[in-house]
Formats: structure tokens, C-alpha cells, sequence
């Protein structure tokens, strides 16, 4: 008798089948073909001030052709939508909701398709040539390090001791932030502007700024420290912050009012200057300002249509006394207004051998700037034919005084005979400009010849008096 054979496993029973995805549509080769021949530079506002979070990844290693197929999608609008279009018809894969600048791709999970664009125009970066950022010397120390504070991350250090959203020393609870940036706007001198790059979002990734004046501790047209009210429609929420302010919390204002961040802390603030600006009565502690957030003349050596107008500018411009307390580059910024990014961070020095928690600036050139040639050498020279029609005020004018005292004192001994020295003392008095000096010693009736008729002698003191003529 034969045994029996062994039943095979699950014999009998209805095959599985696994589930079927759906096909996604492929791309159209006639489309793609077009818009890559039809390719044109785009650029996006989130482009210009564009965080460092790339500088954190890890490089990514491409082949000369993919890296020649991505360069051309990057230059190609038309084919960015083609790609959307296409994603749009797909419904496999989504875009995953990171938070960050470049967004990863990713399928969805449990089998749930997504309705929103695999690209997005607004949510792609792609390579790009951007400017590098310059790190400032200037740096302002916030506190020393003590024992048990300290983190290798500066941070950290400072998340554990500032209250949240605090990036300076709390002096006073009822004066975050937002208190000294509202005192900046309700003084007219700033137009503040923040940008989030998804709507979901509560930190901005970068500001602008407009900067329309700086207000002289002699045009405040009060006591300095005597306190002003907020606007009414700015004080209905009390507890929110103080609602009174004086000229000391204007100052601070304009150190305290930038001092936002993101939790990449990769926030940058967009800097330049309103037509309305007037640099002809800043405050001396202005230039503290322009030492941390300000520019630097290195921004501009990448960029020689620039650069060359500015040196135009500082060897030609004639600026006012009070504008020689400033450097030539915040004067040429405020004329031409020229933007340019701004960034801070922390970081540690060491003083006396323990850490100080201290903050840096970092400046960089805006990739958006498409006005390069109104700051040329050209343009410059034709706004100082059209602005700059007023004499140089001597800075130093007792200085003057006492070189034309001498030079009289000179010409006046010179004199041979008691008909010279009258002739030079009534020239002294009667003459009142130059043109009036000249004349009169033209129209003498001497056969004698002039000592000096020109202004680069010291007889007729370089032109301001009369010329003397010997008998």
C-alpha cells in the first residue's frame, strides 16, 4: 500500500493578490523638449536673503550631466510648470511637509494620496551661484559664561538663560522685542516687513527693513528723558509691554529691534535706505549701529560696476561737517540706496580665560540687486554734477582765522612806505569778497608790476587781499 502524500501548504486555498498601484503618468517628451529650449531665468524674493542651512548638509555628489540637467531646469520657468503639471496629475507621491527651505520629496503613508504638487515654484531651490557672507569684526558682548551655564552650543547656552524668544539680557519683562521695534515705527524712522516661507509658520526666515531717519538727541523736542505715550491704537494690550518710552529707549531701540531668530537661527534682516533719509544731523551713536548691522567695503569688491562708482564718490563728494564724522560707504548707501543682508549669531570669545557669550555680524551682498548700474561711475558722477553745488565749509574755521591774520600781519610788514601800508589797510577794509580785491587791483594806475596776481602766493595771501606793487 502507498503512503499518502503530504497535502502542499495552503493547497486549496484562493491565491493572494497583492494591491495594484496606480500607474502615474509619464511626462510628455514634446513638453519637456519645448520648455527646455524655451528656458529663461527666474528668480524668487526668498532667493535674495536665502538661509544657511544649506552650509549644515552634506555636499551632494553629482555627475557633470546631472548636474548640467539640473542647472537647466533651474533656468527654465517653462519647465517647472511642465514638471507640475505632471506632478499634479500623479497621486503616489506628495511633497513632505518639513519646514525648511528645501523640501524633501516623499510618498505618502498608509497608502493616502496627496493632492498638493510634487514642485513646487514656490518651494524648489535649485543650485544657484550666491553671495558669501563676510563676517564683521565688531561683536557685542552679552554676559559672562558662569559655571554650569556653560554649553558647547552658544545656542543652547542662551536658550537656558534668556526667557523664550529673548535673545538680550531681560532687564525688564515688559520690554520684548516687539516693544523696541514698535517704538522705531511710531517714530517714523523704520517700515518693518517679514517674510514666512509657508503660511503655517510662526518664525519669519528673513525681514527687511527701511531705514527713513535717525533722530538727533536735539531733534527729540522734549526732555531726553521724559516719557512718551504710545498711540492708542498700540496700547490695547497693556500687559503686553510698557506703553510709555523716552529718547534712552529710542537709542536702544535701534540695538534690541533686530534681535529675532528662527529655530534654524538662520533669520537675516534686508537693510537700505529711504529717499527721505537726511545725514546731515545723525547721532554720533549711530555709528555704533553701522559698526554692528551696517556694510563694509569688502560687499562691494565682488561687484566692480559698484565698487568703482563708490570710489568715484569718496574721492569726489564733498560732504557737510557733520557728515565727516561718518564713513564715506553709509554716506554713499544713503545717497544711491544700496541693500544689503544682514545676519547675527552667537558665538564665545575668550576673555581672561573664561568664555563671554557674545554676538556676531555677518554682512553679504543682495543676489536680487538687478540696480547695479545706477551706482555705476557714471551715474554717479551725473548725480554729483546735479547734487553737489555747495562750496566745502571749512571745519575749522578759527584755523582759518588765525592763517588769515598771519598772512595780513605779513603783507602789512611788507610795506616800504606809509603809502603802501595805507593803501593795504584801506584794500583790508573795503574789500569784501574776492572779485572786489581783484578789480580794484586791476584797475590801479601804477606803471609798477603786481608781486603776485595769482592765488598761490603768500604776498597777496593767496588771493584775499589786494596785491602789493612796489614803487
Amino acid at each position: 500500500m502507498m503512503p499518502l502524500k503530504a497535502k502542499a501548504k495552503d493547497k486549496g486555498k484562493a491565491p493572494q493578490t497583492q494591491p495594484t498601484k496606480p500607474e502615474s503618468p509619464k511626462p510628455s517628451t514634446k513638453l519637456m523638449s519645448s520648455a527646455i529650449l524655451a528656458a529663461k531665468p527666474i528668480k524668487s524674493w526668498y532667493e535674495a536673503v536665502i538661509e544657511d542651512e544649506e552650509a549644515t548638509k552634506p555636499p551632494q555628489v553629482q555627475t557633470d550631466a546631472v548636474q548640467h540637467w539640473v542647472d537647466t531646469i533651474s533656468k527654465s520657468p517653462e519647465l517647472l510648470l511642465a514638471l507640475q503639471k505632471v506632478s499634479q496629475q500623479a497621486s503616489s507621491d506628495s511633497v513632505s511637509q518639513t519646514g525648511s527651505i528645501s523640501n524633501s520629496l516623499s510618498k505618502p503613508q498608509g497608502g493616502i494620496s496627496s493632492s498638493k504638487p510634487l514642485i513646487s515654484l514656490q518651494q524648489t531651490s535649485f543650485p544657484k551661484t550666491k553671495s558669501k557672507y563676510i563676517f564683521k569684526t565688531a561683536f557685542q558682548n552679552i554676559l559672562t559664561m558662569e559655571e554650569g551655564f556653560y554649553h558647547e552650543n552658544p545656542s543652547i547656552a542662551a536658550s537656558k538663560i534668556f526667557p523664550p524668544k529673548w535673545y538680550y539680557k531681560p532687564w525688564n519683562l515688559a520690554q520684548p522685542q516687539s516693544y523696541y521695534a514698535t517704538i522705531l515705527e511710531i517714530t517714523d524712522s523704520v517700515k518693518f516687513k517679514h517674510f514666512k516661507l509657508h503660511s503655517d509658520h510662526t518664525e519669519p526666515a528673513y525681514s527687511t527693513c527701511i531705514i527713513h531717519k535717525v533722530i538727533h538727541p536735539k531733534d527729540w523736542g522734549q526732555p531726553l528723558h521724559q516719557p512718551l505715550s504710545f498711540p492708542m491704537h498700540y496700547r490695547t494690550s497693556p500687559q503686553d509691554f510698557n506703553t510709555t518710552y523716552t529718547y534712552w529707549d529710542y537709542q536702544q531701540a535701534w540695538f534690541n529691534a533686530f534681535l529675532i531668530q528662527n529655530q534654524n537661527h538662520s533669520h537675516s534682516w534686508l537693510f537700505y535706505f529711504h529717499s527721505t533719509m537726511n545725514t546731515t544731523n545723525l547721532p554720533l551713536w549711530f555709528l555704533q549701529w553701522w559698526d554692528f548691522y551696517g556694510c563694509h567695503v569688502d560687499y562691494l569688491k565682488e561687484h566692480p560696476l559698484v565698487e568703482n562708482g563708490y570710489l568715484h564718490f569718496k574721492n569726489n563728494f564733498q560732504p557737510a561737517p557733520s557728515e565727516r564724522k561718518f564713513s564715506s560707504l553709509l554716506i554713499f548707501c544713503t545717497k544711491f540706496f544700496v541693500p544689503w543682508v544682514c545676519s547675527w549669531f552667537y558665538d564665545y570669545n575668550l576673555q581672561n580665560g573664561h568664555p563671554v557669550l557674545v554676538r556676531k555680524f555677518k554682512i553679504k551682498w543682495w543676489d536680487s540687486f538687478a540696480a547695479e548700474s545706477k551706482i555705476s561711475k557714471l551715474a554717479v558722477t551725473e548725480w554729483l554734477q546735479k547734487h553737489q553745488t555747495a562750496p566745502i565749509i571749512d571745519p575749522h574755521p578759527q584755523s582759518k582765522f588765525l592763517a588769515r591774520k598771519a598772512q595780513t600781519t605779513t603783507l602789512l610788514a611788507s610795506a616800504r612806505t606809509e603809502e603802501e601800508y595805507l593803501q593795504i589797510v584801506q584794500g583790508i577794509i573795503q574789500s569784501q569778497d574776492l572779485e572786489t580785491v581783484l578789480s580794484r587791483s586791476s584797475s590801479s594806475g601804477s606803471t609798477s608790476p603786481a608781486i603776485s596776481l595769482g592765488n598761490d602766493n603768500e604776498d597777496d595771501c593767496f588771493g584775499i587781499l589786494p596785491s602789493i606793487k612796489r614803487r
